[in-house]
């Protein structure tokens, strides 16, 4: 097929799943158009912008399942929970490996970029990058590194800054609050956002939170409603892992978030729980009838797509394949309408990626 490829079937164009194709040539969109194209096409199926996973912990792909009965604070909190102890002692080149495997999974699935909570400081961002060397055609990283221990460290700081997109920190009740306050006060100085855990465990006090400034939050299972309308007032996001959490008997509260007006991402979370698989969270929203009846499926599709620059989220009628990204996905046709992929999950995976104006194909 040389370089230059024509895919068509259904393109998602401004908002809206229509009849159409795509062109693509030197790794690049140079044709998005409703209607057949000039050419036969080469593929078929669904296209769309590639995928975001706006919260992932790739570093445990490696570590087996929790126990059957754990808690959410059994397995995760720090620095003792299941999840840290299997990391302190699993060999590093299984993690390193477990990584990269996870990584190439999660292009399969048409995820093109992913927000990644990097544990073990410096060391950690190194083991990721490592993985990232070892993967095939990986997605790109979005780097929120954290330091090794919940104390500020000046020094372990100004080694880890520079190697990660920003910070991503456990929740604000795993620290003590001086130490949290200037960590975060060295990061903002140094030029890094800030995102934190909040409210999956239980409820914390959100203005404490608040005050930090975070750039994005994770969870907020507990949250108030009063908690919500200050989020909303405050124009964070928030990043919900509903298969995540499910496993442990919670429900993100996505309708409540989305009537408050709080901007939602989506995040697969933890990779020892699930496969890096947002399409899939999206196919478990959409299967609580509330949520179904009161969400389109492609508003719920724009919470796991990668957001614009200058925005903190996609309202879902900019969402569509454009006309110089270098990034989407082909998915195989799911049903007799192109929604059915969304309610039925991926399908499979995707038939054919491209990352960085690199192409995969299945």
């Amino acid at each position: 097929m040389g370089s230059r490829l024509t895919l068509g079937g259904w393109v998602l164009l401004r908002g809206e799943l229509l009849e159409g194709h795509v062109t693509v040539e030197g790794g690049r969109v140079v044709e998005a158009e409703e209607g057949p194209g000039a050419a036969r096409a080469d593929m078929e199926g669904i296209v769309l912008p590639g995928l975001c996973d706006h919260h992932t912990h790739a570093g445990d792909a490696a570590v087996p399942p929790p126990p059957q009965g754990a808690t959410v604070a059994d397995v995760f909190a720090p620095p003792g929970g299941y999840k840290h102890r299997m990391l302190a002692t699993l060999p590093r080149d299984r993690l390193v490996s477990g990584m990269a495997a996870y990584l190439e999974r999660m292009r399969a699935f048409g995820v093109v970029e992913h927000a990644d909570f990097r544990e073990g400081g410096v060391a950690g961002v190194g083991m990721l990058q490592q993985a990232r060397g070892r993967a095939a055609l990986p997605p790109t990283s979005r780097v929120w590194g954290r330091p090794s221990r919940q104390a500020f460290d000046r020094g372990e700081l100004d080694e880890l800054l520079p190697r990660v997109h920003g910070l991503g920190l456990s929740a604000a009740r795993d620290w003590e609050w001086g130490a949290l306050r200037d960590t975060v006060a060295h990061a903002r100085a140094a030029g890094r956002p800030v995102a934190l855990h909040c409210s999956e465990v239980e409820r914390e006090d959100l203005s404490r939170v608040l005050e930090l400034g975070p750039d994005h939050l994770v969870h907020m299972v507990h949250a108030t409603a009063q908690d919500l309308r200050d989020l909303a007032a405050a124009r964070v996001p928030v990043a919900v892992c509903p298969r995540s959490v499910g496993r442990f008997g919670l429900r993100p509260p996505v309708l409540e978030m989305r009537r408050a007006g709080v901007a939602i991402l989506l995040g697969t979370d933890n990779a020892m729980l699930q496969p890096p698989d947002v399409l899939a969270e999206v196919a478990w929203l959409l299967r609580d009838p509330a949520l179904a009846a009161q969400v389109p499926p492609l508003e719920a599709l724009s919470w796991a797509l990668p957001v614009p620059v200058a925005k903190t989220s996609y309202t879902h009628h900019d969402i569509g394949v454009r006309i110089g990204a270098p990034d989407l996905a082909l998915f195989p046709s799911a049903g007799d309408q192109p929604t059915d992929l969304l309610s039925q999950g991926r399908i499979g995976g995707a038939s054919l990626v491209m990352v960085e104006g690199r192409i995969w194909r299945r």
